[in-house]
Parts: C-alpha cells; sequence; structure tokens
C-alpha cells in the first residue's frame, strides 16, 4: 500500500488506465463467442483465470483505490474541476438523482441497438434464433431494435420525433 502513496500522480494514473484497459481486455478474451453453433472460449486459461481475479477482494480494492485517486486529484478539462469536487457540487445542489424518463413514444427504441433486416419471402421476421411473422410485404426492410434488457422490437422505419413508432413485433413487457 505504501507503494502507492509514493508514485507521482502521474504513474497512478497511467496504472489505473493500465489496469482497466487489461480488464476491459480480459472481460472480452472471457466472453463466449458463437462460432458454428457452439460457445467457445478464445482462450480458455485466461478466461478461468479472469474469473477467478474478480473475486480477489484486493485487486478490487486496488482498483476502488487508484480510482479514489483519480477523481481526487487528475483535473478533468470538460468540467474544469477535478471529479470529485463535481460530484461534491451536485450532491450540494441536489443534482445527484436519476431524471424521470422523458415522455416520448420513442425513448426505449432510441437507446436500442438497430439493425436494418428484410422481411423473409414467408412473412417472417429473424429474430435471434427464432423466426417471427410479421404484418409486412415480404422483401420490405425493417429495423431490428435490440435492447438494452435484451428484449427485441422490429420497427417499420428509423426513429423520427416527428412520427410515432410502429411496432410490428416486440416482446418488451408491459
Amino acid at each position: 500500500m505504501h507503494a502507492l502513496l509514493t508514485i507521482p500522480s502521474v504513474s497512478v494514473f497511467a496504472i489505473c488506465c493500465a489496469i482497466l484497459c487489461l480488464e476491459m481486455i480480459a472481460v472480452g478474451i472471457a466472453t463466449a463467442l458463437p462460432r458454428q453453433n457452439k460457445n467457445i472460449w478464445l482462450n480458455e486459461e485466461d478466461a478461468r483465470r479472469f474469473a477467478g481475479s474478480l473475486a480477489d477482494l484486493e485487486q478490487r480494492d486496488v482498483a476502488r483505490l487508484l480510482r479514489l485517486h483519480r477523481n481526487q486529484h487528475e483535473f478533468h478539462r470538460e468540467l474544469q474541476m477535478k471529479p470529485q469536487q463535481a460530484w461534491n457540487r451536485a450532491q450540494r445542489d441536489k443534482r445527484s438523482v436519476l431524471r424521470p424518463v422523458p415522455r416520448c413514444s420513442w425513448w426505449p427504441f432510441v437507446w436500442s441497438r438497430r439493425i436494418p433486416i428484410r422481411v423473409g419471402p414467408d412473412g417472417r421476421v429473424p429474430v435471434g434464433s427464432q423466426l417471427f411473422r410479421v404484418e409486412a410485404p415480404p422483401a420490405t426492410r425493417l429495423i431490428l431494435c435490440h435492447h438494452h434488457s435484451g428484449h427485441h422490437s422490429v420497427l417499420a422505419h428509423q426513429p423520427h420525433p416527428k412520427t410515432k413508432p410502429v411496432i410490428l413485433f416486440s416482446n418488451l413487457p408491459k
């Protein structure tokens, strides 16, 4: 722990960035990729090592300390202050709560990943590993939305603020 306190702030920032980059790479390695209908790990040994290190509390504590150090000492160029100062000011001004979701019919679809698809000759569209029938002529271009919750929707066209969404299929909860 004393070694962290004697390192200059630039080096601590570089170490923190390196740890975050390694963690992101490890998450990518530890993610199963579908290949020929099988889940194959890119590197099983690295995936096992990464899974074991997530539970290691010492590494979590070091990452937490580095994040705290960065928030207290690094200057944010857009806020023109340190992140911890910005957070303290937001709490003092009572700006630390989530805002309500706007009353916009496009809101669930704007924050989804949208992929153009075509209606098949049988009037069905692929959603995940299944085919679903939609009320659209064959070869029509539609928009498949992958929501962050894991649900899917099929729209007739891209989101536009002046029109209402035409939902042809959705498994979003009501």
